[in-house]
């Protein structure tokens, strides 16, 4: 992970910094954000999801997730990207929309 030079640890997604000074504009503070591979986490989750669903008689509305942290940012563009139906709900702790 950048942010903590480099070290090798688990993620969802690399973070470059948290510095976040106040003018810094959203489009200027997802940079600080891997996109592609929140994207890519995104499908991952969305493989489990998917698999949910068809035993759950293919209704997505059966299947809440959630996260903390970078669970959390996952969870929420989990959420907004799923496109095979509306989930159940979602569940965020401590985390933010990131991308």
């Amino acid at each position: 992970v950048t942010l903590n030079n480099g070290m090798v640890m688990n993620s969802w997604y690399d973070i470059k910094t948290l510095n976040r000074p106040k003018n810094l504009t959203l489009e200027d503070n997802l940079k600080n954000y891997s996109q592609e591979e929140i994207l890519d986490s995104v499908q991952i989750v969305r493989k489990f999801i998917d698999e949910e669903v068809a035993k759950l008689g293919n209704d997505p509305s059966k299947v809440f997730i959630g996260g903390f942290s970078q669970g959390c940012a996952i969870s929420l563009a989990t959420m907004m990207h799923y496109d095979n139906g509306v989930l159940g709900g979602c569940l965020g702790l401590s985390g933010m929309m990131c991308s």
